[in-house]
This record gives C-alpha cells, structure tokens and sequence, in this order.
C-alpha cells in the first residue's frame, strides 16, 4: 500500500469524501467537475492504494491518515467507540404486526409488512431504539398487551389494523405508550395504494412528534417515487424472507427481479435481492457456482451506490465480504452499518462474531448481548447464543460457555456450534464422560458434519484455534 503523499492534492479531496460515504455523483457535484472526472480519480487512487473497492479504500485512508498523524492504527476499541451507543435514554419502539381486514388472500401479508416498514423507517432515523420485526411479529393484537409489553421491554409499540380494498387502503394506527397502556397518538387514513410510501413517512415522523422527537430530512429512509404495486410486491419479498424456507426464498428473488425491472433506483430492493441471495448460498439451497457471491457483493454495492445512510446496505455487503473471507473489510462495513443504524440486531451478532474470532472478547460480548436485547423474541436468537457460548469457550470461562450452548441447543439441536462449545468446555474442565456424552448427541445431530465444515464455519478466527478444535473432534471421533 501506498501513503498519502502519493496522491495529488485533487485524489487526497476526492478520498476524503468518499470515505465519508459519498457516491460519485455527489463528489462531482460537491466539487463541481465532471462525472467522468471522479471516476477516473477514483480508479487511480484505487490503484495507487492497492484496494480493489471503495470500502477498502475508505479504510485505507483512514489507516494511512492515523500512520502520518503519528497516530496508532485504528483498533477494534477505537472503532466501536464511534458507534452511537443504544442507551436508556433513548425511546425503545417495537411494532406489532397491524390486523389485517383485507378480503382477499394476496395481501395476507399488509399487516406485517407496514408495521416493518415502519420500524425501518423509525430505526433510520437513529433517534430510537427499535426492536427487530423479527421479535415482534410472533405477537399480534388479540394477544394480552401486558404479556408483549414484558417480553418485549419495549417503551412504546405501534398497533393498528388495515384494509386493502382494489386501489384503496384503510389504515387505524395508535401509538401506545406502554407505561399506562395509553395511546399517545392515533390516526384514521383513508388513500391511494400509490400514496402508501408518502404516507408511511407521514406517520413516521408524526409518530416522532408525539414523544417530541423531530425527524430531520437527513434523518429519514430515502425511497424513490414508487407505485403502491411496487411496495406491495416488494414487502411481500421481504415476508417471505422471514419465512426462512427454500420455497419462500426463491419466490421472494423472484419479486425483487420483477421489481428491480420497473424500479432500479430503490435501495432497499437491491438489499433485499442480496439477502436472498445470500440465504440460498448460506442455506446451501443452491447448486454450487449457482449462485456467486460476486453477484450479491454487487447487489449491496448499489444499494449503497443508490443510499449511502441505508445500513441494510452496509450489513450486505459485509455478508459478502464474509462469504469471501475479507473479514477486515467486512468488520468495517458493519460499524458502518451501526454507525447508521445502531438497532439492526444481526450487525451488533456479526460484530461480535468478528470480534470473537480477532479474540477481542469484550466486544464480541457487548455485541452479541445487544443483539439480544434488539432482538429478544426472535426465534433464531439460538445463533447468538452458540456466539456467545464459543467466545466464553475462547475466552476460558467454560461454565458460562456451557450454559450458553445449553440455550442455544433448547431451541433444537441442528447447528453445529453450540454442540463444539459444549464439547470443547466440557473437554477444557476434564469432565471426560460428559465430553463424550456431548459428541454422541452431536453426531446424532449433525451425521454429515465433517471437520472441514468447521474450517468453513470459522473462517476469519485464528488458524490455531481453528487446528486445536480440528484435533478435540477428531480425538472424540468425529471426522
């Protein structure tokens, strides 16, 4: 890698505020020169770099800016200390999913899909804390507000019901502040399918009012003009994406291509095709080389391209980055994220995963206990477990990483990782029989599960680490 002082004075300009995350355009605009013109400066200070992207590149600079300043490289703390910290002095909004009155079965989603897209409105903003869809669409109106409000520690929770009837909605939506059960703010809407973006950004920052919070411009999810039909068949991808089924993943794929087709400028589908694309390439859903991870690094790339303050972006692109090994790059794609979105639970999860693997176990734990606390009621929060139970494992406190894989293992027993805590601890503590009580049940779990999948599964973590569970296992006689 180059320094600095290897660039002329107009690449040094343009690497600042593309480090800030501004596209081309908005660099050519900024400093008033052509298109064409950055993009050449752009390729050249890549070049000069040694980087291969506009991430790296970003990184880069700041690397290289510390080294002249006589500053020490930036470390796992120094980053984590830019990320806007989730507080108790800030809000925490959940949102139920909306009770759906709409007659016909091809809107069985409408209720759970406006109530999301609200929450990634609301978390935008970064002026909340929000708990994750992924908790809360296990609860609906007709269950007890006193039992969601504990099991979620939400503050406040958006709640309504809606009708999709031909080109008309109704929408009933109350803003409950959970202390008293009380609604703080409601409203009755009545509009066009081809008004629903504008008028989901309305309630959003009417929403914010209520408890004197100001959503600024700058501050709010940026979505093109889009038709009512588009968001529909959008929001229906994204629904099925929670499914977390083969068949539902491709019909959402192929919704994001139908609407890439007569939208391409809406971040939020190019996120929305790179996750599903990521989910069949990390469910081995696929034939190999079926799906490339090129292709889904691609897909985030745009969305940040299109949206450099959408986070979602960001974290796909840090699964890409993941996927091909790059894990600096991707660490720093998730702060990033955090830094634009300090509510998105699997961030704060892969954070910490990351952080586990470079042995920062401090973080790894703050991380993935932030997870946790976004994202109490999601029904894989077993993942954050099996993290935490590895990163107590690593860390030599292998009581807690026992307990850690038992709750992981509560919600079934498929992954392999929390099983490989269990072992490795039970191993670390001498406790033989348990050990090998503990590898039974894994090869009962997890018959095709071959060492070489632990290399896979623990990419990016120290080759010795990774060599000293290879040869636990293969003492215990999994191959």
């Amino acid at each position: 890698m180059g320094t600095l002082n290897d660039l002329t004075l107009r690449q040094l300009e343009i690497l600042k505020l593309l480090s800030k995350g501004l596209s081309n355009k908005e660099i050519a605009n900024l400093l008033d020169i052509s298109l064409n013109t950055v993009k050449v400066h752009v390729s050249s200070l890549m070049r000069s770099l040694e980087v291969e992207n506009r991430t790296e590149a970003a990184f880069a600079y700041k690397e290289l800016h510390d080294i002249e300043q006589g500053q020490k490289v930036l470390t796992t703390d120094d980053y984590l200390e830019t990320i806007q910290p989730i507080t108790l002095s800030m809000p925490v909004v959940a949102a139920l999913a909306l009770e759906n009155r709409s007659q016909e079965a091809f809107f069985e989603h409408i209720g759970e899909s406006i109530s999301e897209d609200l929450l990634i409105r609301l978390s935008s903003s970064r002026l909340f804390n929000v708990i994750s869809f992924r908790s809360s669409r296990r609860y609906s109106h007709e269950d007890l507000l006193d039992d969601v409000i504990e099991k979620l520690h939400c503050d406040y929770l958006i709640t309504g019901s809606v009708r999709w009837q031909d080109d008309a909605i109704k929408l009933n939506i109350e803003f409950i502040r959970c202390i008293d059960k009380q609604p703080i703010w409601r409203e009755i809407l009545n509009f066009h399918v081809d008004d629903i973006v504008s008028t989901l950004q309305k309630i959003s920052t009417s929403i914010a009012s209520s408890i004197n919070i100001q959503i600024t411009e700058d501050q709010a999810l940026s979505t093109p003009p889009i038709t009512g039909d588009i968001w529909h068949h959008a929001m229906k991808g994204l629904w099925y994406l929670n499914q977390r089924e083969k068949k539902h993943c491709l019909a959402a794929l192929h919704r994001f291509e139908t609407c890439l087709e007569q939208q391409p400028t809406w971040a939020l589908l190019f996120y929305a095709r790179a996750m599903a694309n990521y989910q069949l390439f990390f469910e081995q859903w696929c034939e190999p080389d079926e799906i490339k991870v090129d292709d889904i690094e691609a897909d985030a790339k745009q969305s940040i391209r299109l949206d450099p303050l959408f986070a979602e972006g960001h974290l796909a692109f840090a699964l890409s980055q993941i996927a091909k090994g790059q894990m600096m790059v991707a660490y720093q794609s998730l702060v990033r994220a955090l830094e634009l979105n300090p509510s998105l639970p699997r961030a704060h999860s892969l954070l910490g995963q990351l952080s586990g693997m470079a042995e920062d176990y401090t973080s790894a734990i703050k991380h993935l206990n932030l997870a946790l606390r976004m994202n109490p009621r999601d029904p894989e929060r077993w993942s954050y477990y099996a993290a935490l139970a590895m990163t107590f494992y690593a860390k030599g406190e292998y009581s807690k990483a026992i307990s850690y894989a038992g709750e992981s293992l509560s919600f079934g027993s498929h992954s392999a990782i929390p099983h490989i805590a269990l072992i490795a601890s039970y191993s670390s503590l001498h406790e033989k029989e348990k050990a090998i009580e503990a590898t039974q049940k894994f090869k009962a779990a997890c018959p095709t599960f071959n060492t070489e999948g632990l290399k896979l599964m623990l990419k990016g973590a120290k080759p010795e680490a990774v060599a000293k569970l290879t040869h636990l296992l293969e003492t215990l006689g999994v191959d």
